[in-house]
């Protein structure tokens, strides 16, 4: 990433992370407000802190609010990007915990709960 891209990452107020990248955050929380993009549905806005500055990341994945729901505010979690566009996908894990799930994690739980 060039010297531009870091500096529109550190401006923003949002979480923005690329293919592959990866990061380790305090979860401090969440709320649910409507979607500025489609009124009829709702989506996450949850709060994290990264290297002592807030970021926002807005998700409306029932995958990531699974997970998201079993973390107290003040826990460590990690969260990587993966593929770009519509097939991006996000592995999450605890810090110092080797659960993490991932795409493969959920086809996993997917085909047991079938």
């Amino acid at each position: 990433m060039g010297k531009l891209a870091d500096w529109a990452k550190k401006q923003s107020p949002f979480l923005k992370l690329e293919d592959g990248e990866e990061i380790e955050a305090t979860y401090l929380g969440y709320k649910i407000s409507p979607d500025p993009f489609n009124p009829d549905q709702e989506r996450v806005q949850y709060m994290l802190d990264i290297d002592g500055v807030r970021k926002y990341w807005n998700n409306r994945s029932g995958r990531v609010a699974f997970f998201f729901d079993k973390v107290k505010e003040g826990e460590r979690v990690k969260i990587k990007a993966t593929g770009e566009g519509l097939k991006r996908r996000y592995e999450l894990s605890k810090v110092g915990e080797k659960e993490k799930v991932g795409e493969k994690e959920l086809e996993e739980i997917t085909k047991r709960i079938k």
